[in-house]
């Protein structure tokens, strides 16, 4: 049976089964609450089909209204990857809206279970930048993109990407009357683990919001949290000022393709993210995002720090024997022999030396971290010993055996660099 609270309005907290709602959903039984509604399961009896039934739970106007924004919002999208909305309307003068009933979990309910493999992380938010992309065409904007809004429908052996909740979506152009814009100007909104910093500084908000959003879902998805988390103030503070560890830092197992398009959703400015369409376009290639790179990944400079952490991951030789450098500058081929920090590796990286493992490859330089390595390699490159100050010894002894410099550790990566950028140059001469 359903209660009338003591202003006498509807209250379907206590909706027995059987209940008809509009004389023509039948109540089965409560999936959830939340903090605007409570979703039932429900039968249409003229149809015959099994629906989802939401009736909203909150008493205030401006609830209400936004309640109502939600179901048209949602109603005014078609795409397979945004819930369908079959029906809005009143019953009792409380609204609800009714949907197609999906089966399954919430993301955030699958990542609880495990963390995803990149090929499906990608897959998935593929179809969600997909369904956005074609809110965005229509001058909408979710503002809400988080691993609770997304749902996985599963129907046999499929499984769909359904985005769920528009109850804080945000017209940009058309029919904005009609919807609303129930936010007022100079409010946060959002969930910060995922807001955009324009969102955090009450800022004008735009489509790409939700590419940032996105963002920071795609970057939780492959590396197991968001880019920032903990109280909810650092985390809107660090969306506005900080910068997101590195994600191919994070994994390096990740190609350069998938790592720089994550970063790019995550500028702070919002005119330098790409579209929403372009990220869909880009994850739609999740065969190759997921691949070991090659040689038509982007030579940019600035991207040679993020790409070293592929191409010379410990343990696994390249899959090419030369790191793409900036235009006009030459590769210089290095032959590490023995252990070097991440830090050593990215140095080099980024002025253009590509490193190799494997004695038989051509290179230009060794560089060597023990006495025994420097002497096993000598011969036609130049050999540079990276050696703890405290094991030198001397020096000059060790010069004169051939070796073409010596480093006594700990040293900036830069200084290596540049001493085996010498060595190479002197070997070209």
């Amino acid at each position: 049976m359903h209660t009338r609270s003591e202003h006498g309005v509807f209250s379907p907290f206590a909706l027995a089964a059987g209940t008809l709602i509009g004389e023509r959903y039948r109540i089965d039984h409560e999936i959830g609450t939340g903090a605007m509604g409570v979703v039932y399961r429900a039968t249409d009896t003229r149809l015959g089909r099994p629906v989802a039934l939401k009736l909203m739970t909150a008493r205030s106007k401006e609830a209400r209204a936004r309640f109502m924004r939600e179901a048209k919002a949602a109603a005014r999208i078609s795409h397979p990857s945004i819930v369908d909305v079959y029906e809005v309307n009143e019953h009792a003068g409380v609204p609800f809206l009714v949907m197609e009933l999906l089966r399954g979990v919430t993301l955030r309910q699958r990542l609880a279970q495990s963390r995803l493999p990149a090929d499906l992380a990608v897959s998935c938010m593929g179809r969600v930048a997909a369904a956005m992309a074609e809110a965005h065409r229509r001058g909408m904007v979710h503002r809400d993109l988080k691993p609770d809004n997304i749902f996985l429908d599963v129907d046999g052996a499929e499984t769909r990407v359904v985005i769920v909740d528009f109850g804080l979506a945000f017209v940009l152009a058309g029919d904005a009357e009609e919807i609303g814009r129930l936010t007022a100007a100079g409010r946060t909104c959002g969930t910060p683990d995922y807001m955009s910093p324009e969102q955090c500084t009450a800022g004008e908000i735009t489509a790409a919001s939700d590419v940032y959003s996105l963002g920071c879902l795609l970057h939780e998805l492959l590396t197991g949290t968001p880019p920032f988390h903990g109280d909810a103030t650092r985390v809107m503070t660090s969306h506005v000022y900080a910068e997101a560890h590195d994600l191919a830092a994070r994994r390096p197992d990740l190609p350069m393709t998938l790592t720089g398009l994550v970063t790019e959703m995550l500028l702070k400015d919002p005119t330098r993210r790409p579209s929403m369409g372009a990220v869909a376009s880009r994850l739609a290639q999740a065969p190759a995002l997921t691949a070991t790179p090659n040689e038509h990944d982007d030579a940019d400079p600035r991207r040679l720090e993020r790409m070293s952490r592929v191409l010379t991951a410990p343990d696994r030789e390249p899959a090419r024997p030369e790191l793409p450098a900036a235009p006009g500058t030459r590769i210089q081929r290095v032959l590490v022999a023995g252990d070097i920090s991440d830090e050593l590796r990215l140095a080099l990286a980024v002025r253009g030396m590509a490193i190799s493992r494997d004695p038989s490859a051509a290179h230009d330089v060794v560089l060597a971290t023990s006495r025994g390595h420097a002497t096993d390699y000598r011969g036609a490159a130049p050999v540079v010993l990276l050696i703890a100050s405290t094991a030198l010894g001397d020096v000059g002894e060790i010069i004169r055996s051939g070796i073409a410099d010596v480093i006594g550790a700990p040293c900036a990566e830069a200084d290596i660099a540049a001493k085996l950028a010498r060595a190479a140059r002197r070997r070209r001469r």
